[in-house]
C-alpha cells in the first residue's frame, strides 16, 4: 500500500515537471503572464514540494526530527510558491479583466509567506510540533487555491458545453478545460484530506491517506497532461471534425 501512495506522488512530481517546464519553456517566446505562473506552480508545487513533503512525513515517522523539518520547510517553500503562482495563473486565464481576485491574491500571498517563515523558524519537536500551525496555513490554503481552479475550470465547460450545442465553441479546448477542472480536484481533494486529517488527529500515513493520495495523483497527473499538451490522437478524438464524423 505504502508503494501505491508513493507511485501517486511520483507520477504526479513527473507529469507536473515535464508540464511545469514546457510551461516556461513556452513563456520564454510568448512572455505571456499565464504561461509563466502555470509553468511555475507546476515546476515547483508538483515536482518539488510534494516530494520533499512526503520525503518530510517519512522522515517524521522514523522520529527523524530534524530531518524531517528541513525537507519540511523547503518542501513547504516550493510549494507555497505554487500555490501562489496557480492563483495568479487562474486569475490571469478565467478572469484577466476583473480586479477582485487581486484582494484574494494579496491575502494569499500573505499567509503563504507567514507559513512557510514559521515552518523554517520552528523546529518539528514531534508529530504535535509547533510547526504544524505553518503547515496547517498552507494547506489550507493550497486547498482554498484548488478549488477555486477546479470551480472556473468546471464553470467554463459548462458554458463551452451550451456553446458547442450550437457550433460556437471547439470540443477540444472544451474537453481539455473540464480535464484541467478534474485534475484541479484532484489535486484539491489531496490537500483537504491531509487538512482534516490533521484536524481531527488522525494518522499522517493510514490506509485512507495512502488511497486517497496514490489515486487522486495519478488521476491528477494523467488530467494535467492531458489539458496542457495532449497527443495528438487525443486531439483527434476529441476535435470537431471527429465529432462531425461521428454524428
Amino acid at each position: 500500500m505504502r508503494e501505491l501512495s508513493l507511485l501517486g506522488v511520483l507520477v504526479f512530481a513527473v507529469a507536473s515537471a515535464v508540464v511545469g517546464f514546457r510551461l516556461l519553456r513556452l513563456a520564454t517566446r510568448t512572455r505571456e503572464v499565464p504561461e509563466f505562473a502555470m509553468g511555475l506552480a507546476f515546476a515547483t508545487s508538483g515536482a518539488f514540494g510534494a516530494p520533499l513533503l512526503v520525503a518530510s512525513s517519512v522522515a517524521s515517522q522514523s522520529e527523524a526530527w530534524n530531518a524531517a523539518h528541513w525537507l519540511a520547510a523547503f518542501g513547504s517553500l516550493f510549494a507555497y510558491t505554487g500555490y501562489l503562482g496557480l492563483a495568479v495563473g487562474a486569475w490571469r486565464i478565467y478572469r484577466p479583466t476583473d480586479r477582485w481576485p487581486l484582494a484574494g491574491i494579496g491575502i494569499l500571498a500573505a499567509l503563504l509567506v507567514g507559513a512557510c517563515a514559521w515552518r523554517f523558524a520552528v523546529s518539528e519537536s514531534g508529530p504535535d510540533g509547533a510547526g504544524a500551525t505553518g503547515r496547517l496555513v498552507g494547506v489550507a490554503a493550497g486547498t482554498v487555491v484548488f478549488g477555486w481552479t477546479a470551480l472556473e475550470s468546471f464553470s467554463l465547460y459548462a458554458q463551452l458545453s451550451r456553446r458547442l450545442q450550437i457550433g460556437l465553441a471547439d470540443r477540444e479546448v472544451a474537453t481539455r478545460v473540464l480535464l484541467w477542472g478534474l485534475g484541479s480536484l484532484a489535486a484539491g481533494t489531496m490537500t483537504l484530506y491531509g487538512l482534516i486529517n490533521r484536524l481531527l488527529g488522525g494518522p499522517e500515513s493510514g490506509t485512507t491517506q495512502r488511497l486517497v493520495v496514490a489515486g487522486c495523483g495519478l488521476l491528477a497527473a494523467i488530467s494535467i497532461w492531458l489539458a496542457f499538451f495532449p497527443p495528438a490522437a487525443f486531439r483527434r478524438r476529441f476535435s470537431n471534425d471527429a465529432e462531425a464524423v461521428t454524428a
